[in-house]
This record gives C-alpha cells, structure tokens and sequence, in this order.
C-alpha cells in the first residue's frame, strides 16, 4: 500500500470511529465491515484504530456475539501473542468486553485459550488478562460443566 493509499485508509478509519459513537450507525458498520476491521486490526497500519473500532462494538451486548465465531478467534491470537509485558489500551479493553459474552467465552475456552491465557496473566502479571479471565468465569457461570473443565485444564 503505497502513501496515498495509507492516509486514505487512516482517514476513513477515523470517520467511522466517529460514526460508530452513534449507536445505530455503530450497528450498521458491523456486520457488513467485520472482516475488514479484523484484517486491519492483524496489520501493522493503523491497527489501534481498528483495535478501537472492534472494540467500540463489543460495549453493545447485542454486538458481541456477532464477533464470536470470526472476530473471537483472531483477538485471541493478537492477545497471546503480544509481546510486551502489557496489553494495549484497545486489545485489552476488547478482549474485556468479548470475555463477558457467553458465546466469546466459550470461543476462547474451546480453542484452548484458557490455559495459554493463565500461562500468559501469571507470567506478565498484566491486570487485564486477569480481569479478562474473571469475565471469562462469569460469562460461563451458567454452564458450571465449562467451569469445571477450565480448572482441570489448570
């Protein structure tokens, strides 16, 4: 992507970030911009933006499970493989919001995420991995089997 390309793609970025502070522009943008958001978000250029944007929709509770099946996946990914010893702002205010949805929770639990999540919280130390987790116990609280299933995998 040459320069052009770049400031043209950052500025539009901006203006949804704008746009998706009304609830039902925000609603609009989701489903038909999802997978680009989520290829945006796995780059380098203008990731936090898209970070933002992702997580702009997943303060709605009605939003998140339309994140569950594709978009859980690929922030699980971007968390566990961060490399600093904290995560950014937007990944971690994310992941947050996705680990309160019972459909996200169990994304992350069935692909084994659980487990490199703890390795991961204990190993950084990073408060929002562990708030993340929290949420993740709550969010399967009902389905006390999944519970029972984190801890064995501890």
């Amino acid at each position: 992507m040459n320069n052009k390309d770049s400031t043209v793609v950052e500025e539009t970025m901006k203006l949804m970030v704008n746009l998706a502070l009304d609830h039902g522009y925000r609603s609009n943008l989701l489903q038909p911009h999802l997978t680009k958001f989520l290829t945006i978000a796995q780059s380098t250029t203008n990731h936090n933006m898209a970070l933002k944007l992702l997580y702009m929709f997943s303060m709605d509770a009605k939003s998140r499970p339309g994140l569950a099946s594709s978009g859980t996946p690929i922030i699980l990914k971007l968390v566990l493989e961060n490399k600093g010893d904290k995560l950014s702002t937007e990944l971690g205010a994310l992941f947050v919001n996705l680990a309160l949805d019972e459909q996200c929770a169990l994304v992350i639990v069935n692909n084994g995420g659980f487990k490199f999540l703890m390795k991961k919280a204990i190993k950084t130390k990073d408060p929002i991995l562990f708030k993340a987790i929290f949420n993740l116990i709550i969010a399967l609280s009902p389905s006390n089997t999944k519970i029972n299933l984190l801890v064995s995998e501890i």
